[in-house]
């Protein structure tokens, strides 16, 4: 049956391309070099799933008074909390805080921006009883303009030292932040196949598959200061991405990204109720499960994550190749590489270099540091 229908599938393209050679001309580039038919069949080849680790998703929206929403973002203490998720991006705040009264996750890195593990700051935090307690950041990557199969060989290669330097029961203590990028179909395949290589690396160090815990976040690396409204568009599609991509907890922040404002928060978090209420995205375990699309898609980015984490620990592991300033120069090569599809129309970014069609206002390279992983937004060179 799935001959067949290929067969009149290639006939009918065939036809209106007029030509036979119809696999190379639909076939399109992309920056992650991933192999992507123009077409998918029912497969006989089965997928596995990848549900999330948290029975629910949690809406996470900044700490308000009177805020009755259950997960919330701190940046500094409150008292009397109980009974919530609490997401605690402050150090300080982070090695203070008590747990008994609430579920506690550190969104903390234990990595150093130069790329060292703080040995001390994770025994404190592990000492704490959270939820979830050393926080493995990849969204610098992805906003500083790494590739999908980047970010992820990082969050692997960084998990790696964790057990190196501890044990592996340290695997059950990590929340992957992650943010979460345009690349709407790839972005889904990134959070499904981050589960997929976490279970292996648990694997390969004799322990049971541990529930990979997902902290999403929009990207950055897309955003615009003109016309910022633009960005409620993009970071609602992120968002839904995030939760059919199975995220365990999704924040969105400001939509405006030089400035926090209490309107520009609170309509973010209402764009997750709306997803979440309206659209209903986060119901299922994983809804993209038996997609002929996402199924082998998932699988690519996975192997492809696999052998680029091998090749990172072969090369010294993961503080080795930031302390060398490798992984900060691969980064920097794909950056400069994405920006520059973005100056020739191959990446499109509306009131950027579509409707309307801005002029460079610096260097290609002007923003970015092949020495260090900094955020940089991709329009940043037409403001």
């Amino acid at each position: 049956m799935e001959d067949e229908s290929r067969r009149q599938w290639e006939a009918l393209v065939s036809g209106q391309l007029k030509s036979p050679d119809i696999y190379s001309i639909l076939k399109e580039e992309n920056l992650e070099g991933l192999e992507i038919d123009p077409v998918y069949f029912t497969s006989s080849k089965e997928y596995p799933m990848v549900a999330r680790a948290e029975e629910y998703l949690h809406l996470v929206s900044p700490y308000q008074e009177q805020s009755e929403n259950e997960s919330l973002l701190l940046s500094h203490n409150v008292e009397g909390l109980a009974e919530k998720n609490l997401f605690v991006d402050n150090r300080l705040l982070a090695e203070h805080i008590l747990s008994e009264e609430n579920r506690v996750f550190s969104l903390v890195d234990v990595f150093t921006k130069e790329g060292k593990l703080d040995q001390q700051l994770a025994l404190e935090l592990q000492a704490k009883g959270f939820a979830r307690s050393l926080c493995v950041d990849i969204s610098a990557f992805q906003n500083a303009g790494a590739s999908i199969v980047q970010q992820l060989a990082v969050a692997l290669s960084k998990a790696r030292e964790l057990v190196e330097a501890f044990s592996s029961d340290v695997l059950k203590e990590i929340i992957f932040k992650v943010a979460v990028g345009r690349n709407y179909f790839f972005e889904l395949a990134k959070l499904r196949a981050l589960r997929l290589v976490f279970a292996e690396l648990c694997r390969e160090y004799g322990a049971e598959p541990h529930d990979c815990f997902i902290f999403a976040e929009p990207s950055m690396r897309n955003k615009t200061v003109d016309e910022s409204e633009n960005n409620l568009i993009r970071s609602t599609y992120e968002c839904a991405a995030a939760m059919l991509g199975g995220a365990d907890a999704i924040y969105l922040g400001s939509f405006q990204p030089t400035e926090r404002t209490e309107f520009s928060l609170e309509v973010s978090f209402k764009q997750q109720l709306v997803l979440s209420h309206e659209s209903l995205l986060n119901v299922f375990d994983d809804p993209m499960a038996g997609s002929f699309y996402m199924g082998p898609l998932t699988q690519q980015v996975a192997e492809k994550t696999w052998s680029a984490f091998l090749e990172i620990e072969e090369k010294g592991g993961f503080t080795a190749q930031m302390i060398g300033g490798q992984l900060q120069r691969d980064v920097y090569e794909h950056a400069l590489r994405e920006q520059q599809w973005l100056k020739e129309g191959k990446i499109t970014l509306v009131g950027v270099n579509l409707y309307p069609s801005k002029e460079l206002t610096k260097e290609l390279n002007t923003p970015y540091n092949p020495k260090e992983i900094r955020p940089v937004r991709l329009s940043e060179i037409y403001e």
